[in-house]
């Protein structure tokens, strides 16, 4: 018998932590909880990533997306790379100074 969920709602662990319950609602059964042995948690996420990686974006979400967010511009990797390590060195160079700047401190002793 398939049951068809159409809201999942929340996920905790069960109180010996035994199993993961996931409380859901179906159009035609209203609320439920699923219990899932720990066990059986890293096989069930790895099968609906599978899953999920198989869907294609609906014509909507796509739309939104591209009303939403601007296109990224391309760069090229190195590019990117030498600009951070220009300013990691103008940092390390700041902060150089900044050192080289205070006074020794005196021994108390």
């Amino acid at each position: 018998m398939a049951i068809r969920i159409a809201e999942v709602k929340s996920a905790k662990l069960s109180d010996d932590k035994k199993e993961v319950i996931v409380d859901g609602s179906g159009k035609y059964i209203g609320d439920i909880e699923l219990r899932f042995g720990r066990e059986c948690l890293d096989p069930l996420i790895e099968a609906l990533t599978q899953v999920k990686s198989m869907l294609e974006p609906s014509a909507i979400a796509g739309a939104a997306t591209e009303a939403t967010a601007p296109p990224e511009p391309k760069r090229n990797g190195a590019i990117s790379a030498s600009d951070a390590a220009k300013k990691v060195a103008g940092g390390l160079t700041k902060s150089a100074d900044a050192v080289l700047a205070q006074k020794p401190l005196t021994d108390p002793n």
